[in-house]
């Protein structure tokens, strides 16, 4: 980037606007690293060098496909750990236990959605809307949810004593506040009871589009294409 320098100048001198705020802080950690994507587009040309924003892009593409591949493992690996909780574990030592190793698994699916975020809004920077979008959608926290799991549509308190005491302490864990959850950014990893206007059984249940989205390199050992082949079964 022959031009980076300069163009850092002109930001300090406010001749020009910068896309993000630059971090104020000596930790290395902080430092700020200038790809393409950092540069508004106007500028581009004149700061880096020819074919660098195409290197970016097919970069950040990869980030994206390799975030979701992670995302679909890690809820994988969940699922099951949940079926063989409810099938094998009993008291509350043992459930305890069992909920704080599912939860860790449930975090690193979180950090890759983050890590999607960053390299989606990359992306979109680069090369705009186009028929990636139609691909590689906007990542919402509702999204983020196993292949068994329930689309969550609203959540109601229950009845004072309905909840075992393991939900009660993990959902005062987690610090999601009831406006939060209405809109699906809170996952619970317990099965909710439903009734007739929620949507009850198989036909009324959704999948996420992370499940359904079409593969970077699809081929017939693909897990994905198993478990959809499952669900379709069952639907």
């Amino acid at each position: 980037m022959p031009g980076l320098l300069q163009y850092q100048a002109d930001l300090a001198s406010g001749s020009i606007t910068a896309r993000y705020s630059p971090h104020n802080s000596d930790n290395p950690e902080d430092l700020d690293i200038w790809l393409p994507s950092r540069v508004a587009e106007a500028h581009r040309s004149r700061v880096c060098r020819e074919g660098l924003v195409d290197i970016e892009e097919r970069i950040r593409t990869a980030q994206c496909y390799d975030a979701l591949d992670t995302i679909r493992h890690a809820l994988t690996v969940k699922s099951r750990m949940i079926m063989f909780k409810n099938k094998n574990i009993r008291g509350q030592r043992g459930g305890l236990r069992s909920r704080s190793v599912i939860d860790r698994v449930h975090e690193k699916a979180r950090e890759q959605a983050a890590q999607y975020h960053t390299a989606r809004e990359a992306k979109y920077a680069l090369c705009g809307e186009g028929p990636w979008a139609e691909v590689l959608w906007v990542l919402l926290d509702g999204d983020v949810r196993g292949y068994q799991d329930k689309n969550v549509l609203r959540v109601r308190k229950g009845r004072p004593g309905t909840l075992e005491d393991e939900q009660v302490e993990a959902a005062s864990r987690s610090g999601i506040e009831d406006a939060e959850m209405e809109d699906g950014s809170g996952i619970a990893l317990w099965e909710e009871e439903r009734d007739r206007r929620d949507g009850t059984g198989e036909t009324r249940r959704t999948l996420s589009w992370i499940w359904t989205t079409k593969s970077r390199t699809p081929n017939d050992e693909d897990e994905t294409d198993e478990i959809l082949q499952s669900e379709w079964a069952k639907s």
